[in-house]
């Protein structure tokens, strides 16, 4: 039965009647009306008397769920506990019964409390349950979910609501007028996804891995475009790159994984055109909570991770988090290594009701394989032989961060936010590379790379709501500001049959024999540097008029690139300047569909010259997006629909007049369409599927690269993940999924004289999800099905079958 009230008696009504229900219950003679999650969850509790708040802390452990409430809220109360089997509402409105409060479902396992509806004078309060229909509670509580979604925190299931990376600002995805695809954490673990490209295998219009397995980096690229130097975003703020010396991310200490595809500088400035990917870290919670997880795998691969976090404070101003992993593994490449070491302490201090700081820290050290490469035979073909040697080869990295996020509340319509994050990286990367052969031994060379990363990064920013009652906005003022120091060093040394002094030992391609003997001391490192400055300034104005969104935005960047070369003292300077912008409109049709356009701009700065000793001019793109995006009333979903077209300016191609320079007359395109959709449905099935259709050309060139498809993009990408969890019988929560992904072909070279073969790989898991346990065994390309990809003379093969086995313990 379902009661609707609007006034104040209807409201007491449906109090008295829901207290009554909750009576009857308990005496035996009807059940309680809730989700299906709450129906089926029964669990055992041993929980004594004592204050109220400590009672609400035992149950929310040893149900695995999280209780939201204002500390006050609780006062003196105490609780008479709970002992007995009962399922989530069950358990919850027992422990609740006669205390004045009541209880919102906000999410599959939390609750927000909050005090009861006032009753009629004489009535008996017994307990807080709703009394309504399961499709409609259901619904209720979704759209309640979908309004106050952390946009930062954990999603429902797969399916997210909300995401500040489009506007930087609290939005709802369907009223942002580009295609947003967001990652959650339970998709994340579900598929075990090992690094942030793994992550995004399962994302419309991303090729995640290019270049096949790298256990390096992670690489992607978004609409025909690599975005792996400067589409890389933490919590809102770039990470920036060197040469070498990236900041990587580790999946086991994200929240959420988002893409936004399209240009997008009018919000975090020079980029690429292609889109960015912005990885969101996990934060503390009010809830206390623990989770243990051990790990092992072929290619001898094992891992232990933990991610525990709470409040500190009885008033619950302070809370914490700590997550951290360490990895002692092999990989598939001969020699290769994948160590890891990760800790991420996070902690969070509610200084009043309208101001918060969170403070977000990390430190990573990895250990691995600088030159994961094989041998290419004069045929073309790829052979099982790497090209490093073990002896020589080692790559070390270590990378640290710490920053904030704060937040103030002026008024109920005036806020600020500040973002704030200073790192570094230190590393250093030695190889054996092939130099040439004579058909039967491949002579090599050495080489060594030290690479150091400074790099800080704020955004500030003013956001105004305003709402007339007609027309309601949302505007923000921001300033932003980044700087990078880099300095390379790098050192080479070469066989005596190449002229050389270094004693690189030779290989044997009928019979590879490595390390025969050791390779020699290389010369002096030669050093060069790059400081990179940018100050950018943005404003953006959502505007809602009845069923429509606009939301318009602009920006200007002021840039300054320093390149030093340290050998001889010299330096060069370029301060290009650029502006870009954004405008685009959706409409929300009361059925969940929502059309959009949008037309988005970016540029990004480019080091050197020209032969007459001009500065280059920053690249820039421009996209045109047309699409529909669908979130179907009741149902936990979200389908995107889009037709696009990318074109960038200003590349750099050959001066016919002056050879070993550029010119700035290049240009590329990219258009296509994609469709992508994600669920997750009340019978504990989750979905995602995608496919992707991209069509890249050079439109104008000097070089051979005219008229064709850029390089490592294929035409097609198509994948379809499912992940189906029992939720009633006697072998409830028992699970098991699989995925498949297409990867189509690509071209090797700008030239198109060589391809990737295309691809099909098969992923697939069973879980079994305990009160307090969860056991998994996840297979990666259950077929071992690999290709050889080469991006130019750098080739290597796709993931091969990998295996994981999992158990961890939660509280």
């Amino acid at each position: 039965m379902t009661i609707k009230m609007t006034t104040r008696g209807q409201h007491k009504v449906a109090h008295v009647m829901a207290s009554l229900l909750l009576a009857t219950t308990a005496l035996g003679a009807g059940a309680i009306v809730a989700t299906p999650a709450m129906a089926q969850d029964t669990r055992t509790y041993d929980i004594p008397a004592g204050p109220l708040a400590d009672v609400l802390n035992q149950y929310a452990r040893q149900a695995g769920v999280e209780l939201a409430y204002h500390a006050d809220l609780t006062g003196n109360a105490s609780s008479p506990g709970l002992k007995g089997s009962y399922s989530l509402a069950e358990g919850l409105s027992r422990i609740l019964a006669g205390t004045g409060i009541t209880y919102r479902q906000t999410g599959p396992r939390a609750f927000t409390l909050e005090p009861a509806p006032t009753a009629d004078a004489g009535a008996v309060q017994l307990g807080p349950v709703r009394v309504e229909g399961q499709g409609d509670t259901f619904a209720q509580d979704l759209a309640e979910e979908r309004r106050t979604e952390n946009p930062v925190g954990p999603t429902r299931g797969y399916v997210a609501a909300r995401s500040e990376t489009g506007t930087k600002s609290d939005t709802p995805i369907i009223e942002v007028p580009q295609s947003i695809s967001v990652v959650s954490a339970a998709e994340v673990v579900a598929q075990n996804a090992q690094t942030v490209g793994q992550a995004l295998r399962y994302v419309a219009g991303v090729q995640a891995e290019p270049y096949g397995f790298d256990a390096r980096y992670d690489q992607y690229v978004i609409r025909g475009f690599g975005e792996n130097v400067l589409g890389s975003y933490r919590d809102g703020l770039r990470e920036l790159k060197g040469s070498f010396s990236h900041f990587l991310d580790e999946p086991y200490g994200l929240e959420r994984i988002e893409v936004l595809r399209g240009p997008s500088s009018v919000l975090y400035g020079g980029n690429d055109p292609g889109g960015v990917v912005e990885t969101v870290s996990k934060r503390p919670t009010d809830t206390p909570f623990g989770q243990i997880v051990g790990q092992i795998g072929n290619f001898g691969r094992y891992q232990g991770q933990f991610d525990i976090g709470g409040p500190i404070a009885s008033d619950g101003s302070l809370a914490y988090r700590l997550t951290g992993l360490a990895r002692d593994s092999g990989t598939q490449v001969k020699f290769g290594k994948d160590d890891r070491l990760f800790i991420a302490p996070a902690l969070t201090w509610k200084i009043d009701d309208r101001t918060s700081i969170t403070v977000l820290t990390d430190y990573e050290r990895n250990r691995g394989q600088m030159w994961p490469y094989y041998y290419k035979g004069d045929d073309g073909q790829v052979e099982h032989i790497v090209l490093t040697d073990p002896e020589f080869d080692r790559l070390h990295q270590h990378q640290w961060n710490v920053g904030y996020q704060f937040d103030h509340r002026f008024s109920d319509w005036l806020s600020f936010h500040q973002g704030f994050r200073y790192g570094q990286v230190r590393f250093l990367g030695a190889f054996v590379d092939a130099l040439g052969t004579d058909g039967n031994t491949l002579y090599r060379y050495a080489g060594l790379f030290t690479d150091h990363n400074n790099a800080l990064t704020t955004d500030s920013r003013l956001q105004a709501k305003l709402d007339t009652g007609v027309i309601s906005q949302t505007i923000i003022v921001g300033l932003d500001y980044l700087q990078d120091h880099t300095v390379l060093g790098y050192s080479f040394g070469y066989p005596t049959i190449a002229g050389g002094t270094n004693n690189v030992p030779s290989l044997d391609l009928t019979d590879p024999v490595y390390s025969t003997s050791p390779v020699g001391a290389l010369p002096a490192e030669t050093y060069s540097g790059t400081h990179l400055r940018q100050t950018g300034l943005y404003v953006q104005d959502q505007i809602k008029v009845g069923h429509l969104v606009v939301t318009a935005g602009g920006r200007h960047d002021w840039t300054r690139t320093e390149t030093l070369d340290y050998a001889d003292g010299t330096s060069t300077v370029q301060t290009p300047g650029k502006f870009t912008g954004r405008v685009g409109a959706v409409y929300l049709f009361d059925n969940g569909l929502a059309p959009y356009v949008s037309y988005s701009t970016s540029f990004s700065p480019l080091a050197g010259t020209t032969f007459a000793g001009t500065a280059y001019k920053p690249t820039t793109g421009r996209q045109v997006e047309a699409g529909v995006k669908y979130q179907p009333k009741g149902s936990n979903s979200f389908i995107t629909a889009s037709l696009y077209t990318i074109r960038q300016d200003n590349l750099t191609t050959a001066d016919l007049d002056h050879p070993y320079y550029n010119v700035q007359v290049g240009r590329a395109r990219s258009r296509g369409a994609e469709i992508s959709g994600v669920a997750s449905l009340t019978d504990g099935l989750n979905l995602v599927a995608n496919y992707s259709y991209t069509d890249t050309k050079v439109l104008r060139s000097n070089g051979t690269d005219l008229g064709k498809r850029l390089s490592g993009v294929p035409t097609n990408l198509a994948s379809l993940w499912f992940d189906y969890t029992m939720k009633s019988g006697r072998i409830s929560g028992l699970g098991f999924g699989g995925g498949v992904r297409y990867v189509g072909k690509t071209y090797q070279d700008t030239a198109n004289t060589a391809t990737n073969p295309d691809y099909t790989a098969f992923d697939a898991v069973i879980h079994y999800d305990l009160p307090h346990w969860r056991i998994a065994l996840n297979v990666q390309n259950i077929g071992d099905k690999q290709v050889s990809t080469c991006n130019g003379s750098n080739c290597t093969f796709t993931q091969a079958r990998t295996i994981f086995g999992s158990i961890g313990y939660h509280w």
